[in-house]
């Protein structure tokens, strides 16, 4: 049975009432139109957590392998300084040192290594702390010095502009 619409025509397929076919958004309420917005909005946000949820999990597990290999790295490198440490002990023995210089020599290259290391890291250790921030936040609210300060109180003056005689 077939409706006849306001303008008296019966609906064609052409005009869109087959049935099939969603019926055009104005013809929605807005209150029907929010709530589904929301509702693709929700689960939208939904699938990026759940895909920022999988990668994180995924992360953490490649950081528990990088440090457990770090550590393995880190224990065959102990096992091979321990086997140069032997084998320089057994050189000097073989060569006719006494047991107690050998020792000392081994001990003397392990401080030596030891010390190289320490030092390496603090220097290291001495440029984290933000240096230039702390510079930065020291300066804070004192007047900023203009470009012919900055040269005088470096010690560095600008080259003269090019086609320009230096004073006399």
């Amino acid at each position: 049975m077939n409706t006849v619409d306001a303008a008296g025509q019966e609906p064609t397929p052409e005009r869109g009432a087959s049935a099939g076919e969603p019926p055009e958004p104005a013809a929605l309420p807005v209150g029907a139109l929010l709530s589904a917005l929301t509702q693709e909005l929700s689960h939208a946000v939904q699938e990026r957590l759940h895909l920022v949820t999988l990668e994180g999990r995924q992360i953490g597990l490649q950081a528990t392998r990088m440090i457990m290999l770090a550590v393995l790295a880190a224990l065959m490198a102990c096992a091979a300084w321990a086997t140069i440490l032997v084998a320089l002990y057994m050189a000097c023995t073989a060569h006719g040192m006494p047991w107690g210089v050998a020792l000392l020599v081994v001990l003397l290259v392990n401080a030596g290594g030891a010390y190289g290391v320490w030092s390496t890291a603090y220097r290291i250790g001495s440029q984290l702390g933000f240096p230039a921030t702390l510079r930065m936040l020291r300066l804070l609210g004192q007047p900023h010095p203009g470009p012919q300060e900055q040269a005088a109180a470096t010690g560095v003056t600008a080259a003269p502009p090019p086609g320009s005689t230096p004073p006399p």
